[in-house]
């Protein structure tokens, strides 16, 4: 007996954010919002999210491997679709409790996002 196979349907995650919110506000409250709809972390509704601008991919990747070789677990989000197909988008580390100054020390230098987000 044959089973047919059935394509999977991609999961979709859906995220609402308001738009009268500054953008670093929006930008935020994705975050949070998207960690808290993934349960299967530990992830406390206290969590702080340090939300820091790099200037492109390069320099992202350079503190991906900065981070990784520091021992921490960093996720990478990547964009598969056009016009930045594959590009790394983000990184963000694992909640931490601990070693938060380690953290601190790799990525000092860089700005706040409310610092340098400008809207017309």
């Amino acid at each position: 007996m044959t089973e047919e196979i059935k394509e999977e349907k991609v999961p979709a995650q859906y995220v609402l954010v308001r738009k009268d919110l500054p953008v670093y506000v929006q930008m935020v409250n994705v975050g949070h919002a998207c960690g808290e709809a993934i349960l299967n972390a530990p992830i406390n509704k206290r969590t702080v999210i340090r939300l820091l601008h790099v200037a492109d991919e390069v320099e992202l990747l350079l503190y991906r491997d900065k981070l990784t070789a520091k021992g921490f677990n960093i996720a990478v989000v990547n964009e598969p679709d056009a016009p930045y197909n594959g590009a790394a988008m983000a990184i963000a580390t694992e909640p931490l409790t601990e070693r938060t100054s380690s953290v601190s020390k790799v990525v000092f230098h860089l700005k706040p996002a409310r610092d340098d987000v400008k809207v017309d």
